[in-house]
């Protein structure tokens, strides 16, 4: 993954795509993004989607970690007597 976006040349206005987001963004989501980019609405589209994908890896991470989190649980704890054949089985986990 690369760093946030930004140091392109200026262009003579903003594109179709960046014109597209800021239709469908509420201006205060938008505004801090376009902001942080010093007005260019471009930039800060940018760095918008930039930062979705940063966030996205995030949560993916959290998912792996996640899993294994329950799994290692689920090998750890004593389930003798807790009632329910669903729960001291791993059919319901990866």
């Amino acid at each position: 993954m690369s760093g946030p976006p930004g140091a392109g040349p200026p262009v003579a206005g903003p594109s179709a795509t960046a014109l597209l987001v800021q239709r469908h963004l509420a201006v205060p989501r938008l505004g801090t993004y376009i902001r942080a980019a010093g007005g260019d609405l471009d930039r800060g589209v940018e760095l918008y989607l930039w930062n979705a994908s940063v966030a996205g890896a995030l949560w993916e991470a959290l998912g792996h970690g996640e899993v294994v989190l329950r799994n290692t649980l689920h090998d750890r704890v004593p389930w003798s007597g807790v009632g329910s054949s669903r729960v001291a089985s791993r059919s319901y986990c990866c």
